[in-house]
């Protein structure tokens, strides 16, 4: 049987080592580009944590503008650092996810979140409490009540009676809720912190219930507030915590090791400087 020709055997023989030669070259080149192309494709996306965020946030605890495309975007403030370093810790991308208050339960039921952060289980009745692994808190704020430099003196709620007090709608106070209850307070809403204290610079209350962290911030950045001091009566205390969802994607163990992680790193004692 006579053998099939290869391309060797029709180039001259002094010229058939360079064939060899050249034919592996070229065979080596296209491994090597084949490698590059590898090592040049694009990284994968990291995976997502949709953070739930309470529509009609303020500073200092979030600022909340209008993206070009029309939909919300959380571009300063403590909630936006804290999520995007604890996204960091888990090696997930950041996605804020807005809902007003009366609906963001619905959204947790839905599935619409892995996280809700800068909440209390004192907000929620125990049924809803329970559909959430609650780890180690993130943060402790106090609440006092704010007036006048005149009238900062207050130390006991006994010295309130007859007072109208400045209060956020929703929020709720086991000092003072008795007393509103009863009438010997008498409690004037508002939608924000920032409503509740210009209603008391403007008179129309005595007194404002607000975070201290608020009122360093507030004291800070606005010289209408000059005027106006802290009392000693504290109201309330509460821990705030990065809740998770029973159905998040994020495991507990997850979030865990990364709040641990960003607690040694002082993280939030930083970020808290930028705002007071």
């Amino acid at each position: 049987m006579r053998r099939k020709s290869s391309v060797s055997d029709e180039v001259p023989y002094p010229y058939r080592k360079m064939v060899t030669k050249m034919a592996r070259f070229l065979y080596w080149l296209v491994m090597l580009g084949s490698l590059s192309l590898l090592l040049c494709e694009p990284a994968q996306a990291a995976p997502s944590v949709r953070f739930l965020v309470l529509e009609g946030r303020e500073m200092p605890f979030a600022l909340i503008m209008t993206a070009p495309d029309g939909t919300p975007a959380l571009v300063d403030g403590i909630i936006k650092d804290w999520q995007a370093a604890l996204a960091g810790a888990l090696g997930r991308t950041p996605v804020n996810v807005f809902y007003p208050r009366k609906r963001q339960e619905l959204a947790i039921s839905k599935g619409l979140a892995d996280l809700r952060c800068f909440i209390s289980p004192d907000w929620l009745p125990a049924a809803l409490k329970s559909g959430y692994d609650w780890p180690q808190p993130i943060i402790r704020i106090e609440e006092r009540l704010v007036s006048k430099q005149a009238d900062a003196h207050i130390q006991t709620v006994d010295a309130l009676k007859g007072k109208t007090i400045g209060t956020v709608l929703g929020y709720q106070f086991v000092l003072l809720d008795p007393l509103f209850a009863s009438g010997t307070i008498r409690r004037d809403d508002s939608p924000s912190e920032t409503g509740v204290i210009q209603k008391l610079i403007l008179g129309r209350t005595d007194y404002a219930v607000i975070r201290t962290i608020d009122f360093d911030f507030l004291h800070k950045t606005d010289a209408q507030l000059s005027d106006l001091a802290l009392s000693p009566l504290v109201i309330s205390t509460l821990d705030l915590y990065c809740a998770r969802p029973k159905n998040s994607h994020v495991s507990l163990a997850a979030l865990n090791q990364a709040q641990q992680q960003l607690f040694k790193a002082s993280t939030m004692e930083k970020i808290l400087a930028r705002y007071r």
